[in-house]
């Protein structure tokens, strides 16, 4: 396992992070408990130090169940949350159809107040004297970003959080959030089939030395090469909405996997390995978080964390993207 710096904070993070977001009971269909907690152990196991968790996922569960996966190997490894959802009238529980509208069932808050408490709960939760890395989940267009980092600069101080950064902020906001603290890392949706940050976000990253902590990266498991046109997935699972699984879109998906695939082959990666390699050999990506429900799918991906993609085979698989419309910056 490879490890490297994020950003300028002293935190030493593997390429290949563990995501918790199945874990906490909604999005992504059903998970079993003894097999997830089995994915955590094997991913320490395999150097995994860093695992990525939110007060948003389950409204507490994930942050619970990693802890309690956890236990006494909390000391070896490195955890971020995040805070700035909060669920309309307390409810925590949706049906397939509200997960459609979650902006009418969630709301952005990044008060000062807020973060505070929230900050309180999650280390209730994950049982731990510090967070590692405390990430804004997505701006609050209602609160002034020098009353959100206020309070972050607050937890820095008091010892309850060790490095802070932000999820999904535009450049703008990322460079006013750094200009009142620095920020460590910033975690954003990167992948060969969605390069959309390669505009501006990436090297806005790159300039203010923010770490960048790629999530679907394997497109929501398009890339992992296993599912066919006939594909069928529950309503309680999002990508039976998502328009990436739908119609022509997912039959071009399907095609760049397929040619994807005989690359992978030819390197000796499975195509998810080829997608989480790719990704990290992007200039200025940290880590990369996946996500695993079963021993054998970390297995698989902390295996990434030690591979390398020669130039012959970086320039192939951009030959790909370029002749199914998807080369260029989107």
């Amino acid at each position: 396992m490879q490890y490297r710096k994020l950003g300028s904070s002293s935190l030493d993070v593997s390429v290949v992070g563990f995501g918790c977001w199945q874990i906490g009971g909604y999005y992504w269909g059903a998970v079993d408990e003894s097999e997830w907690i089995a994915a955590v152990h094997r991913a320490v196991d395999l150097g995994v130090n860093f695992f990525d968790t939110a007060d948003f996922y389950g409204f507490g569960r994930s942050e619970e169940m990693l802890a309690k996966a956890l236990g006494n190997r909390r000391e070896d490894v490195l955890i971020a949350t995040k805070v700035g959802l909060v669920s309309r009238g307390g409810i925590t529980e949706f049906g397939a159809t509200e997960l459609l509208e979650l902006e009418d069932h969630i709301e952005r808050d990044l008060r000062c107040q807020h973060i505070v408490e929230a900050a309180e709960a999650s280390l209730r939760r994950l049982r731990t004297d510090v967070i590692d890395l405390y990430l804004l989940h997505w701006p609050d267009p209602r609160t002034p970003l020098e009353e959100t980092m206020s309070a972050m600069a607050t937890l820095v101080e008091t010892g309850k959080v060790r490095a802070v950064g932000c999820c999904n902020f535009s450049p703008e906001q990322m460079r006013e959030a750094a200009s009142y603290l620095p920020l460590a890392a910033h975690q954003m949706p990167y992948s060969l089939l969605d390069r959309s940050v390669e505009r501006e976000l990436l090297p806005a990253c790159r300039a203010g030395a923010v770490g960048v902590v790629a999530y679907w990266v394997l497109c929501k498991g398009l890339l992992a090469g296993k599912h066919s046109e006939d594909a069928a997935f529950g309503l309680d699972d999002w990508r039976h909405y998502d328009p990436l699984f739908k119609g022509e879109a997912f039959r071009r998906n399907l095609r760049i996997v397929e040619e994807l695939r005989g690359i992978a082959a030819g390197e000796g990666m499975t195509p998810s390995q080829l997608a989480i390699t790719w990704a990290l050999q992007q200039p200025g990506v940290t880590s990369a978080i996946l996500g695993a429900k079963r021993p054998e799918q970390a297995e698989q991906n902390a295996a990434a964390g030690d591979l390398k993609l020669s130039p012959d085979t970086q320039a192939k698989i951009q030959e790909i993207l370029a002749s199914e419309g998807n080369g260029q910056l989107s």
